[in-house]
């Protein structure tokens, strides 16, 4: 009988493998185009032994397709982890930004997965996630101008609005003059939708941008013409609500509300792949 497992094995190496798991999970489900898409990729290994991934330049591949059938074309290959081992009953993270790498500025549902190739070039595909790319609604849009020497670069700062999971959010989008090229999406965040923003252009060609977020929550932000958010803020309501203003040479202030102690980081896209994030093995109660 050990004779016969031990031919078996050796006939079908590639069952040991089946035991590597692969999930995709989305921060959300719902896309503006140029929108950051951040995705986390979870490798788990159930092989009964040590793994070394990321041999292979190419052994992460992720595939996007249109649900209603339309080709999705890539722009740019995935960005390189190297090679990261994982202990048994293990699992491990990585995250992409798959903005960058998939053409997805048409609206509609998408279908994406993942193949992960195993040190013994077992490929193993993920299960689906589904999600949607949407147009939202236009709140405003200003052209300015770069500053400079010449003949200033011509840009446009838009506000847009979009419905997710029965809440409104808001957006901020760096595009050029035709609105052709988007240099970057930004995510302010849930506002309330009978709530107007406040917004200037400060003579440093920042953009400027006050909204509120809840009943007695306001944030405030300051965005560079690349679309990097240079501040964030949160401002609760006193006897006046916050407003922004700017004097005559340009300079712009907060007046009115009460900011908070603590601010609010800056919702930035991940510019860099994260590090592989292994999960501590299970002891064998939990197994």
């Amino acid at each position: 009988m050990k004779q016969l497992l031990l031919l078996l094995a050796c006939l079908f190496p590639a069952t040991l493998f089946a035991q590597v798991e692969v999930k995709l999970k989305l921060e959300q489900d719902t896309f503006l185009p140029g929108e950051t898409l951040n995705v986390k990729l979870h490798i788990g290994n159930f092989s009964g032994r040590k793994l070394v991934f990321g041999k292979d330049p190419q052994w992460i591949k992720f595939h996007v397709e249109a649900i209603e059938g339309s080709v999705v074309s890539q722009l740019a290959e995935v960005p390189e982890y190297g090679s990261f081992p994982l202990e048994s009953s293990t699992g491990g993270d990585l995250r992409f930004d798959l903005q960058p790498v998939f053409d997805l500025s048409r609206p509609g549902r998408y279908r994406l997965t993942a193949t992960v190739a195993t040190p013994e070039r077992e490929d193993v595909l993920s299960s689906a996630v589904i999600f949607e790319v949407i147009r939202g609604s236009r709140l405003w849009d200003k052209e300015f101008g770069l500053p400079g020497t010449g003949e200033p670069e011509r840009r446009k700062y838009l506000l847009q609005q979009a419905n997710h999971l029965r809440e409104v959010r808001l957006y901020v989008r760096v595009t050029d003059a035709t609105e052709s090229t988007t240099f970057k999406v930004i995510p302010i965040g849930r506002m309330i939708s009978f709530a107007k923003p406040d917004q200037v252009i400060d003579r440093k060609a920042c953009l400027h941008l006050i909204t509120q977020m809840s009943s007695d929550s306001y944030v405030y932000l300051v965005i560079d013409p690349d679309g990097t958010v240079l501040k964030r803020e949160v401002y609760t309501m006193t006897e006046r609500r916050p407003k922004i203003r700017m004097n005559d040479v340009g300079e712009v202030s907060v007046i009115g509300g009460q900011r908070r102690d603590a601010p609010v980081a800056p919702v930035e896209a991940l510019s860099k792949p994260a590090p592989a994030k292994q999960d501590e093995p299970k002891r064998d109660s939990e197994k």
